[in-house]
Protein backbone atom coordinates (compact mmCIF):
# COMPACT_ATOMS: atom_id res chain seq x y z
CA UNK A 1 0.00 0.00 0.00
CA UNK A 2 1.16 3.54 -0.72
CA UNK A 3 2.26 5.79 2.10
CA UNK A 4 -0.76 7.18 3.94
CA UNK A 5 -0.64 10.86 3.08
CA UNK A 6 -3.45 13.37 2.72
CA UNK A 7 -2.86 13.34 -1.04
CA UNK A 8 -3.19 9.54 -1.11
CA UNK A 9 -6.47 9.76 0.85
CA UNK A 10 -7.80 12.43 -1.55
CA UNK A 11 -6.90 10.18 -4.47
CA UNK A 12 -8.77 7.26 -2.90
CA UNK A 13 -11.83 9.44 -2.33
CA UNK A 14 -11.79 10.69 -5.92
CA UNK A 15 -11.37 7.13 -7.25
CA UNK A 16 -14.37 6.07 -5.14
CA UNK A 17 -16.45 8.89 -6.61
CA UNK A 18 -15.60 8.16 -10.26
CA UNK A 19 -16.06 4.42 -9.72
CA UNK A 20 -19.56 5.23 -8.48
CA UNK A 21 -20.19 7.17 -11.70
CA UNK A 22 -19.87 10.58 -10.07
CA UNK A 23 -17.86 12.70 -12.51
CA UNK A 24 -18.32 16.13 -10.97
CA UNK A 25 -16.93 17.31 -7.65
CA UNK A 26 -17.99 20.60 -6.04
CA UNK A 27 -16.21 22.89 -3.59
CA UNK A 28 -18.55 21.99 -0.72
CA UNK A 29 -17.81 18.29 -1.24
CA UNK A 30 -14.06 18.94 -1.01
CA UNK A 31 -14.53 21.00 2.17
CA UNK A 32 -17.18 18.88 3.91
CA UNK A 33 -17.55 15.38 2.47
CA UNK A 34 -13.87 14.64 1.89
CA UNK A 35 -12.75 15.51 5.47
CA UNK A 36 -15.59 13.31 6.82
CA UNK A 37 -14.46 10.44 4.56
CA UNK A 38 -10.87 10.98 5.66
CA UNK A 39 -11.86 10.78 9.33
CA UNK A 40 -14.27 7.85 9.08
CA UNK A 41 -12.39 5.62 6.65
CA UNK A 42 -8.75 6.47 7.38
CA UNK A 43 -8.87 8.01 10.88
CA UNK A 44 -7.16 11.14 9.54
CA UNK A 45 -8.54 14.48 10.64
CA UNK A 46 -8.48 17.33 8.18
CA UNK A 47 -9.70 20.90 8.21
CA UNK A 48 -11.82 22.12 5.27
CA UNK A 49 -9.14 24.66 4.28
CA UNK A 50 -6.51 21.93 4.26
CA UNK A 51 -8.71 19.84 1.98
CA UNK A 52 -9.17 22.79 -0.39
CA UNK A 53 -5.43 23.47 -0.54
CA UNK A 54 -4.76 19.80 -1.18
CA UNK A 55 -7.31 19.72 -4.01
CA UNK A 56 -5.81 22.88 -5.55
CA UNK A 57 -2.32 21.35 -5.37
CA UNK A 58 -3.57 18.15 -7.00
CA UNK A 59 -5.08 20.16 -9.87
CA UNK A 60 -1.98 22.35 -10.29
CA UNK A 61 0.44 19.42 -10.39
CA UNK A 62 -1.90 17.12 -12.38
CA UNK A 63 -1.24 14.37 -9.84
CA UNK A 64 -4.83 13.20 -10.42
CA UNK A 65 -3.40 11.43 -13.49
CA UNK A 66 -1.87 8.88 -11.09
CA UNK A 67 -5.37 7.69 -10.13
CA UNK A 68 -6.88 7.22 -13.59
CA UNK A 69 -8.30 10.69 -14.11
CA UNK A 70 -6.89 12.20 -17.29
CA UNK A 71 -8.26 15.72 -16.94
CA UNK A 72 -9.89 17.97 -14.36
CA UNK A 73 -11.59 21.03 -15.77
CA UNK A 74 -13.89 23.61 -14.28
CA UNK A 75 -17.54 22.66 -14.72
CA UNK A 76 -19.44 25.25 -16.69
CA UNK A 77 -22.82 26.10 -15.24
CA UNK A 78 -24.51 29.12 -13.74
CA UNK A 79 -23.82 28.16 -10.14
CA UNK A 80 -21.96 30.48 -7.78
CA UNK A 81 -20.15 27.45 -6.40
CA UNK A 82 -17.15 26.08 -8.27
CA UNK A 83 -17.20 22.49 -9.40
CA UNK A 84 -14.96 20.39 -11.60
CA UNK A 85 -15.47 17.69 -14.21
CA UNK A 86 -13.41 14.56 -13.59
CA UNK A 87 -12.57 13.04 -16.97
CA UNK A 88 -11.34 9.45 -16.89
CA UNK A 89 -8.74 7.88 -19.15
Amino acid sequence: MAKLTNEFILGEWLKLKVNQGINIVASHEIQLDFPKYSQVVWGARMLPDTASRLWRKMRETSSYKNIGISLVKEHEDNSKEKSWDLIRN
